[in-house]
């Protein structure tokens, strides 16, 4: 008997996990007769899981058994090296240095923007909850046009923007899924 639910779980090196609810007899093979070969790492990620002894265990996804934890990274949004990819876009000329336009002032240390706007502080320090949603754009640009015309306005206007008003009627058919 097989359960068609799936969790997903953060691996120790920041790639995706799927773990399986199945029983507790079901086993790994990695010896390619009928069964799935699963990489080292792998297998050694899942084994430490399944070592818990919980009501569920740990299988590897066709997808990614044969390949290291990680190989799926670039599926979540993982671009690589920041510092190699600017060094890139610096050689190819598409960025240049920042060069201050007023290079006697000092760039503090540290920077809070709620201690900056003490009247915004509720405002700026709010973490909305964005769950399973799907619409992070929403969010985030929600967040940010909130916190800027609460600034704006020195806290005169001191109220969330929707996300949810953002994200579901930000075209005509009202369906803002991305």
């Amino acid at each position: 008997m097989m359960f068609s639910k799936l969790l997903f779980v953060a691996g120790a090196a920041g790639a995706a996990l799927v773990v399986e609810m199945i029983p507790k007899k079901h086993t790994l093979g990695a010896d390619g007769h009928g069964t799935l070969q699963v990489h080292p790492d792998r297998a050694a990620s899942i084994a430490k899981v399944n070592s818990a002894e919980t009501t569920w265990r740990a299988a590897p996804h066709p997808r990614f058994a044969r390949q290291a934890p990680g190989a799926s990274s670039h599926l979540l949004g993982h671009l690589g090296s920041n510092k190699l990819n600017v060094a890139a876009a610096k050689a190819r000329g598409e960025l240049v240095d920042y060069v201050p336009r007023n290079p006697s002032k000092d760039i503090p240390d540290t920077f809070d923007a709620a201690e900056n706007w003490p009247n915004c502080a509720t405002l700026i320090n709010d973490i909305r909850d964005q769950s399973n949603c799907g619409c992070c754009w929403a969010f985030g640009g929600a967040e940010a046009a909130s916190d800027r015309m609460c600034i704006a306005t020195d806290g005169d206007m001191n109220l969330p923007i929707s996300a949810q008003d953002v994200c579901f009627n930000s075209n005509i058919n009202e369906i803002g899924r991305a």
